[in-house]
């Protein structure tokens, strides 16, 4: 029996999902927590896992990024969310 290739879904990333939304969230909470005097490494741990690490954030990164909705780095050796 032949093995039928099934067409995955392109996920519209102007209509993230809310657990998407959730974790964009927390990245930006974590973010400004740690620009707080009273914030810790944690902050950016949380903030890098999110951004860097995790599969749903990236993918979505790298969609904005290819329609041009993301600014452009300034530095092209610093760390980028986008693949």
């Amino acid at each position: 029996m032949k093995k039928v290739a099934r067409a995955i879904p392109r996920v519209d990333h102007l209509k993230p999902s809310p657990a998407l939304l959730s974790k964009l969230g927390s990245a930006i909470v974590h973010a400004a927590e740690g620009r707080d005097a009273r914030g810790h490494a944690f902050d950016w741990v949380a903030f890098d896992t999110l951004v860097y690490s995790d599969p749903d954030v990236r993918e979505w990164l790298r969609m904005m990024n290819d329609d041009g909705l993301l600014p452009i780095k300034r530095n092209a050796g610093m760390k980028t969310g986008a693949p």
